[in-house]
């Protein structure tokens, strides 16, 4: 026998703080799909679900209906329309975030400002609702006071890595203090937290230990979906090729890849393949875009794509030889399993 939870049984409320801080029209990273997935998969299910979003000016409570909303907007922004007044006054710091800001207050049940969150979560929100943030966003004690005066209620919070922490070498200067602040908002406040794998679980406990309190925690690796078939086409680049995917940022240790194929090419013993990079430029990478688009081989042997979204990933993976990830440092690492998919 198989017992169907009934809808309302698990009341959630979902942060999408990042979700919005993110934009309009970008490509998602890593954190930024998984807080989509856990965004998927609460409004697949019959559950009573609300959404919670930290603006630029103020809160931002949200429905089913709403949440729909946000997660169709992330899909295609090309129809949220004008920007409102209230975001025109923060639209040359962020024209991407403002227009989201804009779509989610128009989808919004209720809008407090940071000092009413408490009496707007209050209002709304039913007893023993749970607070879901995957994020690593809007983790502050302000978010954690508010929820208690929900009665009953819960917080889950989703640890990615704490590579700031753990190899702050690979990270921006500003990371760190913000990990250790996150950290300790996490030990003292949240009722449960998930880890993706059992190594950054391993890790993130003890941080958390020392921070204080270590709650308790499950391992919920993440997931990649099946492709659709209709990407599964051949790409336009020469075989043999592979494939590197991610942000380009020292941590992801691109720049090898530049060195094992000038190895390659000055070698009359092997076949130079091609060589397909895939990410956005990120951080502290000056020298080494500088070093690719200058290249005797780039545009020729070695290529660049700074914008693909998941169907052209799907088909530069079916397509290559295979997948180069020479990462330092990963709290999982999505590319390989989308390439082992």
């Amino acid at each position: 026998m198989t017992l169907r939870a009934k809808p309302r049984d698990n009341p959630r409320i979902l942060d999408l703080s990042r979700t919005v801080a993110r934009g309009a029209g970008r490509i998602p990273t890593g954190i930024d799909r998984a807080e989509l997935a856990y965004l998927q998969e609460m409004l697949n299910r019959g559950d009573l679900v609300f959404g919670l979003i930290r603006t630029r000016l103020g809160f931002l409570l949200l429905d089913r209906s709403g949440l729909s909303g946000i997660a169709a907007a992330v899909r295609d922004s090309s129809g949220l329309g004008e920007l409102d007044r209230l975001s025109k006054l923060t639209r040359r710091r962020d024209p991407a975030r403002a227009q989201m800001e804009t779509h989610a207050r128009k989808l919004a049940i209720g809008r407090s400002t940071p000092a009413r969150l408490g009496a707007l979560l209050e209002q709304h929100l039913p007893a023993g609702v749970e607070y879901m943030n995957v994020g690593h966003s809007n983790l502050t004690p302000r978010m954690f006071r508010a929820l208690s005066r929900v009665s009953a209620s819960k917080s889950t919070v989703l640890l990615h890595d704490l590579l700031p922490l753990t190899h702050p070498q690979f990270c921006r200067p500003e990371s760190e203090d913000k990990a250790t602040r996150m950290l300790q908002v996490v030990s003292r406040y949240a009722d449960r937290v998930v880890h993706t794998t059992s190594s950054t679980c391993s890790s993130n406990k003890t941080y958390l230990a020392k921070a204080g309190r270590c709650p308790p925690g499950i391992v919920a690796p993440l997931g990649v979906g099946r492709p659709r078939t209709t990407c599964l086409r051949s790409p336009s680049f020469q075989d043999p090729y592979f494939i590197a995917i991610g942000t380009l940022e020292p941590r992801k240790n691109i720049g090898f890849l530049l060195d094992l194929w000038e190895a390659i090419d000055q070698s009359s013993e092997a076949e130079l393949p091609t060589l397909v990079i895939a990410g956005a430029r990120g951080w502290e990478y000056p020298a080494f875009f500088t070093r690719l688009t200058g290249h005797t081989l780039f545009e020729n042997k070695i290529h660049w794509i700074d914008a693909a979204d998941d169907d052209q990933v799907t088909a530069l993976l079916s397509g290559a030889r295979g997948l180069l990830f020479p990462s330092h440092a990963e709290g999982l690492g999505l590319p390989p399993l989308e390439a082992a998919r």
